[in-house]
């Protein structure tokens, strides 16, 4: 037993970093071949939430990074984020605030108290560490409360590009009380700006610490949101919700700039 043990603590647990490297190249492996099934047309109703282990392994990478890099503190944001994330879907689902009135379908697979799908909280934990570092790339002396407005800002652009794929093509959940965008009422994106900035608030101290750990690289986190909207500007522009396509290609390109930039800036920190 204390073998097994020795074995998974230096051979498995303490290379966070490789394994979540590893699931990231799961994804990207996973990906073209998803790519060909979307664009011909070929995926069934039956297999519409697969979507969910895309989700499941994109969170996972993330918790594992961020792991890697803050030790036992990361567990301090990935409870932050995903219980933060379980109470307000609940709330959210149960009470129509803050984002409206909707209801989850089964689509997603197994749910947390009959409303919240499990790998919705993987998805939140993606989109959140993703969207503050993107706001931290574009204004890295910014204060506390500006990262925190920003990452709003971004996870609820983030989401504009989410709905239409969502609810109108793989039906993950329905609107009760339908809107304007698409059938996704105004309240929604209000919902997500204000979730967003409160739960970047409270974790602004740990990923600031994970930035400065590790020494400007481009956050690993990124990747993932690139794959997402990738995807998403696919069944968008198939279906023809030009809206949604048009707020994608705005995504990537305000994320092309800010990457641009990082590299030239980290670049020169370098040789220095």
């Amino acid at each position: 037993m204390a073998n097994l043990h020795n074995w998974w603590q230096t051979t498995i647990w303490h290379h966070q970093a490789r394994w979540a490297r590893i699931i990231f190249l799961l994804y990207c492996a996973m990906y073209p071949g998803s790519m060909i099934f979307l664009l011909a047309n070929l995926v069934p109703d039956s297999a519409r939430g697969f979507g969910g282990v895309f989700l499941l392994l994109q969170g996972a990478s993330i918790a594992l990074y961020l792991y890697a890099y803050l030790g036992r503190a990361a567990w301090r944001t990935i409870c932050i984020i995903m219980l933060g994330a379980l109470f307000v879907e609940y709330v959210g689902a149960t009470y129509d605030i803050p984002f409206g009135a909707y209801d989850y379908t089964t689509v997603l697979g197994p749910q947390l108290f009959a409303t919240v799908p499990v790998v919705i909280l993987f998805a939140w934990l993606m989109s959140l560490v993703g969207s503050w570092s993107l706001v931290y790339m574009a204004w890295p002396h910014a204060p506390r409360w500006i990262r925190a407005i920003g990452c709003g800002v971004a996870i609820m652009i983030f989401d504009i590009q989410i709905e239409p794929v969502a609810t109108l093509i793989n039906h993950y959940w329905v609107w009760t009380a339908p809107g304007l965008y698409y059938g996704v009422p105004l309240v929604n994106f209000v919902g997500w700006w204000a979730v967003g900035t409160i739960l970047a608030y409270l974790c602004d101290l740990d990923l600031l610490r994970l930035m400065q750990t590790t020494r400007g690289q481009t956050p690993f986190a990124i990747a993932n949101l690139i794959g997402s909207t990738g995807m998403f500007v696919t069944m968008n522009a198939q279906r023809g919700y030009w809206l949604a396509v048009a707020m994608s290609v705005l995504f990537v390109a305000v994320l092309s700039v800010i990457l641009w930039r990082w590299r030239v800036v980290a670049d020169t920190v370098r040789t220095q």
